[in-house]
């Protein structure tokens, strides 16, 4: 048995069905069966039964995933140890973040690469942040209460959130009008409660026009002027045609956390690249904690 054997079996166990653990190691499904087909005749028993619902290990299958999980993380911790000897200032660097810290940050990046034109960054900004144990990612620019302990780094601003509309919603309404007189936007429950919650205390009698699962949309619909919407300072403030409407920015227990993994440390594009945005925060301190709203 191979390493290269137990990934497909590891596979299975972590996608549920042969098709997506195909989809997920990038290979067909006629190849995926017969890789475990292979894979079971070695050991000479079966290491899962087919359901209409998925692949169910077996007692000798859940055995071998343990082994290939153990051997994956070796595997993992290994190539960290090595990529953290590297002292040179060329190759990749992976960043994992949100979609709107990654637009917020997006020519810091660029400025980044044009300092450092050998280290290329390969951004992540999808729902889910990488696994940074696997190594799917190098650095974690990461919105959180806390950060994962087996990380290193630290967290440089604490996220503060006021209540913004397009200037000219705010003109058609009248700036003297009520929270409850304004059309709002907010999060689908299903994602979050937080904009019913807010508006449960501050504006009951508001209607929720429109209800979006990102930031990114709940921000578009208010630059269009679709309604208002509680948004961090770092995207209301820094937006020309946004103006903060009602109180001051409200502060919040979520801060914004640069991270990499501890064998990384030594790496010298990950150092650099490091020390580039705990620059940039701190250069931007001020905007994410909603002390530096625009002139209205």
């Amino acid at each position: 048995m191979n390493w290269d054997d137990l990934r497909y079996i590891l596979a299975v166990s972590r996608e549920g069905t042969i098709l997506a653990a195909a989809g997920a190691l990038g290979v067909s499904p006629t190849t995926m069966s017969r890789r475990l087909r292979k894979l079971e005749e070695s050991q000479g028993t079966a290491l899962f039964e087919k359901f209409k619902h998925g692949a169910v290990l077996t007692g000798a299958g859940e055995r071998v995933v343990a082994v290939a999980e153990s051997v994956e993380t070796l595997t993992n911790e290994l190539d960290a140890e090595i990529h953290g000897l590297d002292s040179s200032l060329e190759g990749a660097v992976r960043v994992t973040s949100t979609e709107m810290l990654t637009k917020h940050f997006l020519l810091d990046f660029a400025t980044f690469r044009e300092r450092y034109p050998r280290i290329h960054l390969e951004l992540d900004s999808k729902a889910t942040l990488a696994n940074m144990t696997q190594r799917e990612a190098d650095v974690a620019i990461r919105i959180g209460r806390s950060a994962p302990d087996h990380l290193i780094g630290g967290s440089f601003a604490t996220m503060a959130y006021a209540v913004f509309g397009s200037r000219e919603l705010v003109e058609r309404v009248g700036s003297e009008a009520t929270y409850d007189q304004f059309p709002w936007v907010g999060w689908d429950p299903s994602v979050s409660r937080s904009t019913d919650e807010w508006l449960a205390t501050h504006a009951p009698r508001a209607v929720l026009v429109m209800r979006f699962g990102s930031m990114p949309l709940i921000s578009h619909a208010v630059l269009r002027g679709v309604g208002l919407a509680v948004l961090p300072c770092v995207i209301g403030d820094a937006a020309p045609t946004l103006r903060r409407v009602g109180s001051s920015a409200e502060g919040s227990a979520l801060k914004v956390w640069l991270l990499t993994h501890p064998k990384l440390r030594g790496t010298a594009r990950i150092k650099v690249f490091l020390a580039h945005m705990r620059e940039v925060l701190k250069r931007d301190v001020d905007l994410i904690e909603g002390r530096r709203p625009r002139a209205v």
